[in-house]
């Protein structure tokens, strides 16, 4: 999807991340762009949605930012869908989770209060990378 059927889906929800908002949540190498923002929820869950395009224009990734729900309470809820995690490690300052899912990554990244869980197309093994 590009950026304007993303904001028609969306039924314009969606719209142009700040400066600073599409610095904070694009990918340090330049392959993902936050291009849109949107209010999203799900169940007892509200999120910031960030909605990253690759070089193509094409939708790639969403992070989704916790602003309203209990963050275990979350885990529980994508152990519920996705079952037990392919990797965690849950410590004092900083936990993550991850999920695969047929083609798709799910992560989640738990900081004090800031919790992002992250959707994406799940990367294989054969790609070149560092």
């Amino acid at each position: 999807m590009t950026v304007g059927q993303v904001g028609a889906a969306s039924k314009h929800l969606a719209v142009e991340a700040s400066p600073d908002e599409s610095a904070a949540h694009s990918a340090s190498d330049g392959s993902q762009i936050t291009k849109l923002v949107a209010p999203y929820s799900s169940g007892k869950f509200q999120f910031t949605a960030y909605l990253g395009f690759d070089q193509n224009g094409k939708l790639s990734g969403v992070s989704l930012q916790l602003v309203s729900g209990d963050p275990h309470q979350l885990i529980g809820a994508l152990r519920g869908k996705y079952g037990k995690p392919a990797s965690e490690d849950p410590a004092a300052d900083m936990s993550a989770w991850l999920w695969y899912a047929g083609g798709d990554r799910i992560q989640v990244l738990m900081i004090g209060d800031l919790v992002t869980l992250s959707y994406g197309p799940r990367h294989e093994a054969n790609e070149k990378g560092l």
